[in-house]
């Protein structure tokens, strides 16, 4: 991939943390998250182009609480990750998950970069994180309700690395496991 040998160039320059959960930004700004994706977003509207203004709106349409984890956070992160933000969650046994809009080039480089970083950090388990699960979630093709499409990619860190994320190599999920962020809480 091109943009991987653009984003290679500038892996040393940004500081990494190792989270259990973490936010790309479109411009490939890794942001580890200490709460919930939510209350970063809460915490930092401007990052997402957006305001507390435009948030509390959301919340208040849906009757709930400011940084509830219900249907005003369901839009308000499918809204951020249709701008082409990536959400990031270490689920411990269970693997990695990555919600995204679409897999296309640019986003496909991002979250190399992301693997690229996390794997540099943490050398001396490199061998054992390469194998680890990582399943990416399309959120386009479950927002559309396209159900020939695939929702859901199984992957490994090696995978990324090796520039080999690709959405034909992926089995297609019943579609209601994934209409809703309920199986993403945290």
């Amino acid at each position: 991939m091109d943009i991987n040998k653009n984003l290679s160039q500038e892996i040393d320059k940004e500081p990494f943390s190792v989270a259990e959960a973490y936010w790309l930004s479109p411009r490939a700004v890794i942001h580890p998250v200490k709460m919930t994706h939510i209350r970063f977003i809460l915490d930092n509207p401007e990052l997402f182009k957006t305001t507390k203004v435009d948030l509390v709106e959301i919340y208040k349409k849906y009757n709930e609480k400011i940084g509830w984890e219900g249907k005003a956070r369901e839009e308000i992160l499918t809204n951020v990750m249709e701008k082409g933000w990536v959400r990031i969650r270490d689920y411990g046994n269970k693997g990695w998950s990555l919600q995204l809009w679409e897999l296309d080039k640019f986003t496909k480089g991002v979250v190399w970069k992301w693997a690229a970083k996390l794997l540099d950090y943490i050398k001396e388990n490199r061998q054992v994180y390469e194998s680890n699960r990582v399943t990416v979630t399309l959120l386009k093709n479950i927002a559309n309700k396209k159900p020939n499409h695939t929702w859901s990619v199984d992957t490994t860190f090696g995978d990324i690395i090796k520039g080999t994320l690709e959405e034909s190599k992926t089995e297609k999920l019943d579609k209601e496991k994934f209409v809703t962020f309920k199986d993403f809480k945290v």
